[in-house]
């Protein structure tokens, strides 16, 4: 049994919760911010561990849970970070 199993209904709940929830004018991109986190993440789980093994970070990223769930956490981040940028980028043009 894994310890992020045990953080997995809290934090799904306080996501979902937070997506539902009104946000003021001014803080709209962390919805979307949360949103692309929430859809993005199970794939940044998918993507480190189909890289570790070409890259021969296997024992660091994908065994080491530790790492593994910072490099996720990170990867996750950033990418979402990125697509609200482009989001926000793409509204203000429309």
């Amino acid at each position: 049994f894994d310890s992020m199993y045990l953080a997995l209904l809290p934090t799904s709940l306080f996501l979902f919760a937070f997506l539902t929830s009104d946000v003021p004018a001014d803080r709209k991109h962390l919805r979307v911010f949360s949103l692309l986190m929430y859809i993005i993440h199970p794939w940044c789980i998918v993507g480190l561990r189909l890289f570790a093994r070409p890259l021969q970070l296997w024992n660091l990223l994908v065994e080491n849970r530790f790492t593994a769930f910072f490099a996720v956490c990170l990867t996750s981040a950033m990418i979402s970070a990125l697509g609200t940028i482009i989001w926000q980028h793409i509204k203000e043009k429309s």
